[in-house]
């Protein structure tokens, strides 16, 4: 939950599973007081101070009711979890300062930011837990599970609606993501496929 804050505020998201964001939620609220200032800024700033707290909660949680023998293992693999993530978001942040990215890059920065994040590490806390520790399941099935999640929450980013995906529609291509998709249809579309991704990609407002 901390990193998915403040992945809305970087994607300039309004809805996540079905609910108005965070930072949205709390402009709202400031405008609703009628405070002052730069309520934009404010309200991210609020919320990136709150996935702070949110990531300290964390330790809390795992150290509670944790075996004294996994706690130090799980720490240590909950830190190197938000590593990776993080290093996969500063890649989807710096790819869009470009207009072009080689599939490869796009296959990195997936399997670092959604593969590993919603998946292995997942997986891997559960196999500490149950003392599983030797086990590479979490590698060899939580990667293609996560890659193949990835492929369709790009695809119902752009054909399906906010009702189905509690998000906001089509943010990828307005915020100048690469995706799959949008690799596909500049290697393989129609010119004129490549025409309406160019005329949107990266055009936010």
């Amino acid at each position: 939950a901390f990193l998915l804050i403040q992945d809305d505020v970087i994607d300039r998201g309004t809805m996540r599973h079905g609910l108005v964001c965070l930072h949205s939620y709390i402009h709202t609220r400031l405008v609703q007081e009628k405070r002052s200032g730069d309520l934009d800024h404010i309200a991210e700033s609020y919320t990136y101070l709150i996935s702070d707290l949110m990531y300290t909660w964390v330790y809390d949680c795992l150290r509670a009711p944790t075996p004294m023998d996994v706690l130090p293992l799980l720490l240590s693999q909950f830190s190197s979890a938000t590593d990776t993530v993080v290093i996969g978001q500063l890649l989807d942040v710096d790819h869009t300062t470009k207009r072009r990215v080689r599939t490869w890059e796009i296959e990195t920065k997936h399997e670092l930011k959604t593969a590993h994040y919603s998946f292995v590490f997942p997986m891997q806390i559960g196999q500490l837990l149950a003392h599983a520790h030797e086990s590479l399941l979490s590698e060899s099935i939580g990667v293609p599970l996560g890659m193949a999640y990835q492929l369709q929450d790009d695809l119902l980013d752009i054909v399906s609606d906010v009702a189905t995906t509690g998000k906001t529609m089509c943010s990828d291509v307005y915020e100048g993501k690469h995706t799959y998709l949008t690799q596909f249809v500049r290697e393989f579309g129609s010119n004129t496929d490549k025409h309406i991704l160019s005329k949107y990609f990266g055009k936010r407002g």
